[in-house]
């Protein structure tokens, strides 16, 4: 059976097409940071803020985050979700009423078992997101605009596993 060259030129274009448009992940996430799976807690000036990961089916990490006041008021304050693509490991959240509420993707740009740095130079604040594992129940969370955070120019949150 002879195969006709435009069928085939056809095929080769669908092909293509159908691989462009499909999401590639060519990397996992590294596993450690599978251990933020759960609900996390810190309280910031007598406000409760939670964060709370699940590892989805294809094994990304997909979360969300809100408040509660002292007067009780819950406030959801973002999504979030870390996932690698073909070149790295992206931390992205999308918090509500910034950026038209669209997601603002930090690239991986340092790791370790414990360590994770995420950076975004285009961001105004934050331009760097850190996560220290500090132990099973603890978390670090720093946002700053430097990869040497001080008091003065980031926000810090110890997070501990909420039961």
């Amino acid at each position: 059976m002879k195969s006709h060259p435009s069928l085939v030129i056809l095929l080769i274009f669908f092909s293509l097409v159908i691989l462009s448009t499909t999401d590639s992940y060519a990397q996992a996430i590294p596993s450690e940071l599978k251990d933020w799976k759960g609900t996390w807690y810190t309280i910031q000036k007598q406000d409760t803020l939670f964060e709370r990961w699940e590892i989805m089916e294809d094994g990304t990490l997909k979360g969300d985050s809100w408040v509660i006041k002292q007067n009780k008021d819950s406030i959801h304050s973002e999504f979030l979700r870390v996932y690698a693509d073909a070149q790295t490991v992206i931390y992205e959240p999308t918090v509500k009423s910034q950026h038209g509420d669209k997601p603002v993707p930090f690239n991986m740009i340092l790791q370790t078992s414990t360590y994770w740095m995420f950076y975004n130079e285009k961001n105004d604040f934050p331009k760097f997101i850190t996560y220290k594992r500090i132990s099973e129940n603890q978390l670090k969370a720093v946002i700053s605009n430097s990869d040497n955070p001080d008091k003065t120019n980031s926000m810090e949150f110890n997070f501990t596993r909420y039961k």
